[in-house]
């Protein structure tokens, strides 16, 4: 792999690694509310049942929706035996803002967790609740893509699995992203031959889109991070790793999730030849009322979050780098954006940084626009102890107006991970 590759491990099985820059965490709900004290509005959701990680396991939340009054979080959770980290998909829900309940582990539906799975993406509809992600049951060389529906967000199923998929001999297939298009859903991710798209009308049967002779050919190898559908369409975003150059952003875009063009490569995704380029990922995507905003990171040796604004998928502008805003580039801090949503009323992007005060700090940066962009600062909720490590992972909006952020928690003197809750409102 080459030097400047230095961005998230593909799969998620092994929650320690999950980013470059948070080193553990747990499962943590933020909430919002107008009130005018962003501190005093955030509070963490204690759980009062086990299955949140902490103490045998580490448990992360990685992905959250809501419809019709529930809430689910979708995520992974890991087991520490000696050097094997065995882990399963998991799944937790709410009700109206009440009390958080993770579904049972069944490994028929989850996965073994000797053999390793993981959920990283959820979306509702009408129809229900469909969660993807990958399963390692066939070895780390065979993973294959995975998918769980649910009508009601506490029940759930897993797709039978089928070679669109993967399969063995088929390579690395893993789904990283879905979202809701139509009546219908779309997922996007990588396997073996790169970027990968999977369509359903009801998420139980999925279709691949074509790759021979398709703008997912490229010189290097291609990534699909995240997905989301606008006013102009479908906008995928993710990355090219270019063997012995770098990594640079990239996107993709499609009316009706089956036939994709690639926006062509632009110097705001990146540089990543000659002296002093950067590696740059697109992590997250979302649609506006007024076009697209997608975050993520850029820089080799420092990492800052990253923002992108498009007015339709095609063309993109790189938001002014802010050091304050989005990390300090002379290396004493760090950061790094996972996922962006459209509130309704502002655009949030979730992710984390460090520097010399905090080790790994919970970030979450909000814009009305997509152009101006604050960080929420001083948010006691993030940090409720001293030296507390968190990271916020996936940002939503409820019937209710409430505002439920997720991701993990680890308190400086524990050893695992507790899966987070915050809330507001």
């Amino acid at each position: 792999m080459p030097a400047p590759h230095r961005r998230r491990t593909p799969v998620v099985i092994t929650i320690a690694v999950l980013t470059t820059l948070v080193v553990a965490a747990g499962v943590v709900l933020w909430e919002t509310s107008d009130s005018d004290s962003e501190d005093a509005s955030w509070t963490r959701y204690d759980p009062a049942s086990s299955g949140f990680g902490g103490r045998d396991s580490s448990a992360l939340m990685t992905s959250v929706a809501t419809h019709d009054d529930t809430t689910v979080a979708v995520g992974s959770e890991e087991w520490h035996r000696g050097e094997l980290r065995p882990s399963t998909a998991a799944v937790w829900y709410s009700h109206g803002g009440a009390e958080w309940e993770r579904v049972p582990r069944k490994d028929a539906v989850f996965g073994d967790p000797d053999n390793g799975a993981a959920a990283l993406s959820v979306a509702a509809n009408d129809q229900g609740f469909v969660a993807a992600g990958v399963d390692r049951s066939l070895g780390d060389t065979d993973a294959v893509g995975a998918v769980w529906t649910s009508s009601d967000g506490v029940d759930w199923q897993r797709v039978p699995h089928d070679d669109v998929f993967g399969g063995q001999g088929q390579g690395h297939t893993q789904i990283r992203s879905v979202t809701t298009h139509g009546s219908g859903f779309v997922a996007v991710g990588d396997a073996a031959e790169g970027a990968a798209v999977w369509t359903s009308d009801n998420g139980r049967t999925w279709t691949r889109a074509r790759h021979e002779n398709s703008p997912f050919e490229r010189p290097g190898t291609t990534s699909m991070r995240s997905v989301t559908s606008g006013p102009s369409g479908l906008v995928a975003v993710g990355t090219e790793e270019l063997p012995g150059f770098g990594v640079v952003a990239a996107v993709w875009r499609s009316d009706d999730g089956f036939w994709w063009q690639r926006v062509p490569h632009d110097d705001a995704f990146g540089n990543a030849f000659g002296e002093g380029y950067d590696a740059t990922t697109m992590a997250g995507v979302a649609a506006g009322p007024d076009g697209y905003v997608s975050v993520g990171d850029t820089g080799y040796s420092t990492t800052t979050a990253a923002v992108w604004t498009s007015p339709d998928g095609r063309t993109w502008s790189r938001v002014p780098h802010r050091p304050q805003t989005f990390g300090v580039d002379d290396g004493y801090a760090t950061a790094t954006a996972t996922d962006v949503t459209w509130t309704g009323e502002e655009f949030a992007a979730t992710g984390a940084r460090s520097d010399d005060e905090a080790p790994v700090r919970a970030t979450l940066w909000t814009s009305r626009d997509g152009q101006e962009w604050q960080r929420d600062t001083g948010i006691r909720a993030f940090d409720r102890e001293d030296g507390t490590v968190s990271e916020l992972w996936s940002i939503t909006r409820t019937d209710d107006d409430r505002l439920i952020a997720v991701g993990r928690a680890r308190p400086h003197d524990t050893a695992r991970d507790a899966a987070a809750v915050w809330g507001r409102g």
